[in-house]
């Protein structure tokens, strides 16, 4: 009976994840349906990382769109991801971070490439090295790894260099990642710029509480954090 409930709520998440896939419908909207969903499902276990975050991420979209596809007033910020393959993992392991970066740090033409690159966004997109190797526009960096400090967040970096991260920048909050081989990835655009969205992250829990002595390599790594 405990599974069989599991996987009604599951199921219902999976319904919920599809209409929001297929409809168009503002901020407003897609609180409702938000709203309305998580109250059905009265959950009283901790989500999966996939479903929580795909939820969160479309309910993101809905909210940074508008019904037209295009980015809806005030875009503050260009959303990317950058990865990186671990050392001695032969490529098969990864390290990810969230970079913020302010749309006024671009070049007109610039903005108008990535704006074009979201209008027809499904997910995320790539970006080619061959255009964002010469863009030094100034970003915030955000990303997770394990240590032994205990206090909220202490493992998300947030310094000088964390928060005037250039675009083209091979660098990693963590020690182990192969910066040499930086891939990059467009999600969209934010009402949040850098700092801010680390005090939205950091400021309460959120997910987890990102201390270093919470890192575990399976359930909530640096890519969880992403």
């Amino acid at each position: 009976k405990a599974m069989a409930r599991v996987s009604r709520r599951c199921r219902l998440l999976a319904s919920a994840v599809a209409a929001l896939l297929s409809v168009e419908c503002d901020a407003t909207e897609a609180q409702e349906i938000e709203g309305g969903v998580m109250s059905r499902l009265k959950m009283d276990h901790k989500p999966s990382a996939n479903s929580r975050n795909t939820l969160i991420r479309h309910k993101a979209t809905l909210e940074t769109r508008s019904s037209a596809g295009a980015p809806a007033a005030p875009v503050t910020s260009y959303v990317f991801l950058q990865k990186f393959p671990l050392e001695d993992t032969g490529d098969l392991l990864w390290h990810t971070e969230v970079l913020v970066c302010p749309r006024e740090g671009f070049a007109p033409d610039d903005q108008a490439y990535l704006d074009a690159k979201i209008q027809s966004l499904s997910d995320f997109v790539a970006i080619d090295e061959s255009w964002w190797q010469d863009k030094t526009a100034s970003c915030t960096e955000l990303g997770y790894g394990g240590s032994s400090c205990t206090d909220r967040c202490c493992a998300v970096p947030h310094g000088f260099d964390e928060s005037n991260f250039p675009l083209n920048e091979h660098r990693a909050v963590i020690s182990n990642a192969k910066v040499e081989e930086k891939y990059l990835y467009l999600y969209g655009t934010g009402r949040l710029e850098g700092d801010d969205t680390y005090h939205a992250t950091c400021d309460d829990k959120c997910w987890s509480n990102w201390a270093g002595t919470d890192y575990n390599p399976l359930t909530n790594n640096c890519n969880t954090f992403t």
